[in-house]
């Protein structure tokens, strides 16, 4: 008797991990995808450009939200959480489990979700349509993908690699708008100078790239810094740091 219930515990535990597993396989995927395809996503030049990565951004959301509940709920039947057990999960060990940054991230969305509902312009203040689209619609899918990353992502060198390597594409690229070359015909197709002026590379706006290569600079010089053992590696970020530290002297 007592070896078929360890047997079913051991089984129970087993399913448990490997949905756990599957389920940070798949948060590693969109963490990928979104530090080395969402950068360089664009489907019509500058045009929409933001359009173009707001529907990026919550389709690959979406799915990653789903994917993660559908997987989280079958881990859990296969866990033994069944309706049998009602006190598998209650308030008080729910609350155990949440962390500062977890309230802080959850206080400010029922402040979006306030300040949303009582606007008198409540559908531009969901969409954000009328500025850079970050309204309600947007945080909804910020807030998710920050509790599925937080608890089940893995962090990985090799995907910070693709990222840096990505933004030197990014970075090049603004090097070579910054002398005037427009390696892909971007600017070109733009008819006002004022226009001209404030696009570069593959993320569009001016100050949404500077953004961008300050985020670059600070995560290549940390892991500059953290490697010890691979000089190649660290010629690498050195190398990034470099590539992203120039744009400041340029156009931005």
């Amino acid at each position: 008797m007592q070896k078929k219930e360890s047997k079913a515990k051991n089984t129970v535990k087993n399913n448990r991990e490997a949905y756990t597993g599957i389920i940070s396989g798949i948060t590693g995927v969109y963490v990928f995808i979104m530090l080395t395809v969402f950068p360089l996503f664009a489907t019509h030049m500058y045009y929409n450009i933001m359009q173009d990565k707001l529907q990026f951004f919550w389709i690959v959301s979406c799915t990653l939200t789903v994917l993660t509940a559908a997987a989280w709920v079958c881990g859990a039947v296969a866990g033994g959480l069944t309706v049998k057990k009602p006190g598998a999960v209650s308030f008080k060990s729910v609350l155990k489990n949440i962390s500062i940054p977890d309230a802080f991230i959850v206080f400010f969305l029922l402040i979006t979700i306030v300040s949303t509902l009582s606007s008198e312009w409540l559908y531009e203040s969901f969409w954000g349509n009328m500025g850079r689209l970050q309204g309600l619609f947007i945080w909804f899918w910020y807030t998710a993908e920050f509790f599925i990353i937080s608890r089940w992502f893995r962090i990985r060198r090799l995907i910070f690699d693709a990222f840096l390597a990505v933004g030197i594409i990014v970075g090049v690229w603004c090097w070579l708008d910054t002398m005037g070359l427009d390696p892909m015909g971007w600017i070109g197709i733009l008819s006002r100078h004022a226009e001209k002026m404030v696009f570069s590379s593959t993320f569009g706006n001016i100050n949404t790239l500077t953004a961008g290569f300050a985020v670059y600079v600070g995560i290549s010089a940390v892991l500059f810094s953290d490697e010890h053992e691979n000089r190649v590696r660290a010629g690498f970020y050195l190398i990034c740091t470099v590539v992203f530290y120039f744009p400041y002297h340029g156009k931005i």
